[in-house]
């Protein structure tokens, strides 16, 4: 099997570190790593006075706008995701890269990158966002609201860049659907 790079993005608690984690097993790949790590990275580089948009989560934002605020963020994450994937490359080595902040706008994907936004429906959300991957961080009703409101921004770029979006009902359905594409 030829080195994979797959991108899987979607809101919070769509599923994407557990999908990652059961496929990065499955298919054997060597490295993977979650947008907020990059996004904890960048922290320790840049100040928080040039970039406060960088300081909190993708779904949080000082001013209310959460389109600017969820797009600064990814600027500056999906570019060190570009360089990423670039070295992937270069070295022929696989990875799965997942977060929120995978605009498919903002990625430099070819034919040589499976690139997969997750999506679910409100009730599972609700769930997972109480779940392991989330148990440390405290979400109000207005982190929901804006989840959902993050939601329509990436399912809205998706489409425009025409990524397969999978609604992930059934993890194993869904890890079967991912392993097809990549096959």
């Amino acid at each position: 099997m030829k080195n994979k790079i797959i991108l899987i993005g979607g809101i919070p608690g769509s599923g994407k570190t557990t999908i990652s984690k059961i496929l990065s097993h499955k298919l054997n790949i060597t490295h993977r790593i979650g947008t907020g790590f990059i996004r904890e990275s960048l922290r320790a580089h840049l100040n928080k006075t040039d970039h406060p948009f960088l300081f909190n989560y993708t779904f949080r934002c000082e001013d209310g706008e959460l389109k600017n605020h969820y797009l600064a963020q990814a600027k500056l994450v999906c570019a060190s995701v570009n360089a990423i994937i670039k070295r992937a490359k270069n070295e022929g080595t696989s990875i799965i890269i997942e977060g929120s902040h995978l605009v498919p706008s903002l990625i430099n994907s070819d034919e040589d990158v499976s690139f997969i936004i997750l999506d679910c429906d409100d009730s599972s959300l609700k769930a997972r966002l109480m779940g392991d991957t989330h148990s440390k961080r405290n979400i109000t009703q207005k982190d929901s609201d804006k989840i959902l409101e993050l939601r329509e921004i990436i399912l809205d770029d998706a489409k425009a860049n025409n990524i397969f979006i999978i609604k992930n009902e059934e993890i194993e359905k869904t890890i079967k659907e991912i392993i097809n594409m990549n096959d």
